[in-house]
């Protein structure tokens, strides 16, 4: 039953105002968190890769050509990550200099914005039956405490950038999926142009394609030759976007000389747990958490 079955229409309305306006107290909660002593570590290696790109000529930043130094020698080699989050820096980097403060601040407003992101998406997922009520707000209090998104909202990488898409992307394919036909093609317009900017910002953006091509099948499914054509494309792109990847990497000089062959009973257990706990903790200590994590990934 409704909130306005118990109260006056103005009354419910005020009512959600202000859980709105408290909804906006993890958001603020999280950024001041980000922001505090955002310049109090130095750049580590991986961040002085992204300096050294961002400052680079326009040119060799959608290359991907940077240096690899040692103050005796310094050897040419091609970046591995795509160029949409270095087009940003390289932008806060010619405008506002190279501090500390200002290389880290868009990730500090990639993992703020992906908190109302994320109930924006939850809400939607409600208002189609697939979530209760409670996974909008609960999904934004989670996120605002994550120490992930702390630790990547602090980082001059790409990671907070691409989650922040990942979940744009996906919520204005559902968006488009519910438009009245009149105005589906602005909305697949506004998709595309999100989806372009998510699959420049990191390769494995080409994993949600998929998903994002049943929900497209399920909104055509009435013409069948664009739905096939939709699934096509999707699959094309999936595969075009792991052939770049792997042209990259392979092609940059010694590439796979310094590559280990390592046994699945060291190998799974060590992927099990960098993407649930993380490479600090003992896993001799930790196993029986890092089974309960791959369970819960198998059930979804």
């Amino acid at each position: 039953m409704s909130v306005e079955s118990f109260f006056p229409l103005p009354l419910a309305r005020s009512q959600s105002l202000r859980g709105r306006w408290l909804l906006l107290l993890p958001i603020l909660v999280a950024f001041a968190r980000l922001t505090w002593q955002l310049e109090a570590k130095n750049l580590w290696w991986d961040e002085s890769l992204s300096l050294q790109r961002a400052e680079s000529a326009w040119g060799a930043l959608l290359a991907g050509r940077i240096l690899i130094s040692d103050s005796l020698t310094a050897i040419p080699t091609v970046d591995q990550h795509p160029f949409g989050y270095f087009v940003l820096l390289g932008f806060f980097v010619r405008l506002a200099g190279e501090s500390e403060f200002v290389l880290r601040f868009p990730s500090v407003m990639a993992s703020t914005l992906l908190l109302p992101g994320l109930w924006a998406l939850g809400r939607l997922f409600v208002r189609r039956g697939v979530l209760p009520p409670p996974a909008a707000p609960l999904a934004l209090f989670l996120a605002a405490g994550s120490p992930f998104y702390l630790w990547y909202g602090q980082e001059v990488r790409m990671y907070t950038l691409t989650a922040l898409l990942a979940v744009l992307s996906s919520y204005t394919l559902l968006r488009w999926a519910e438009a009245e036909p009149a105005i589906r093609s602005r909305r697949l317009a506004v998709y595309i142009g999100v989806t372009a900017a998510f699959l420049f910002s990191h390769y494995f953006a080409a994993l949600l394609l998929p998903v994002h091509a049943l929900v497209l099948v399920g909104g055509v499914r009435r013409r069948r030759k664009l739905a096939l054509l939709l699934v096509g494309a999707g699959l094309l792109a999936v595969a075009g976007t792991v052939a770049t990847a792997a042209w990259l990497i392979l092609r940059q000089p010694h590439s796979g000389s310094n590559f280990v062959s390592l046994p699945l009973s060291i190998l799974v257990p060590d992927l099990l747990n960098a993407y649930s706990l993380g490479l600090s903790v003992n896993i001799e200590r930790v196993w029986w958490l890092d089974l309960v994590f791959g369970l819960l990934a198998l059930l979804g």
